[in-house]
């Protein structure tokens, strides 16, 4: 069979046995409620995700002065690039939590993973992580893999 599915910004086909389980939101298991998708809601569940995770400390247990964090993400390959996507919330919420705990600003490295993909470009990047938030943006560091020690300085 054949089947599209997204990929970067656009879709990419595959020929896949006919044997092979498809998984489609909403349709093969139904979808869970869906959240408000302006950013204040989206935002305010993912914190509230974030302070109470499943099995462990929450992050600002975790996180504090003096600590060094790396948060790593996937490139603009993956998609979500849409003001609201979890990305840019997610990402910006655990900067929000990392930095109320004390974490400073020159402690916290976001890493792009490329993997086989082509280095993210520093628009691109940029892309992937800007929020849509109106809150005052943070200045933060990104990191292209490839390049030792070659930070770029943003604000997010």
């Amino acid at each position: 069979m054949k089947l599209e599915f997204e990929y970067g910004q656009g879709l990419v086909g595959a020929e896949l046995p006919d044997s092979t389980d498809i998984f489609i939101p909403g349709e093969t298991v139904a979808d869970p409620p869906c959240l408000p998708q302006d950013w204040d809601s989206l935002y305010a569940a993912t914190l509230a995700s974030i302070r109470n995770p499943i099995g462990m400390p929450p992050l600002k247990e975790l996180a504090g002065p003096g600590k060094s964090v790396v948060i790593v993400i996937p490139d603009i390959v993956k998609g979500g690039n849409q003001p609201t996507s979890h990305r840019k919330v997610a990402i910006r919420a655990c900067l929000d939590e990392l930095y109320a705990a004390g974490v400073e600003q020159k402690d916290v490295l976001l890493l792009f993973s490329n993997g086989l993909h082509p280095r993210a470009t520093v628009a691109e990047m940029q892309i992937s992580v800007l929020s849509g938030s109106s809150a005052p943006s943070r200045p933060c560091r990104l990191h292209r893999p490839g390049r030792p020690r070659d930070h770029e300085q943003v604000r997010l």
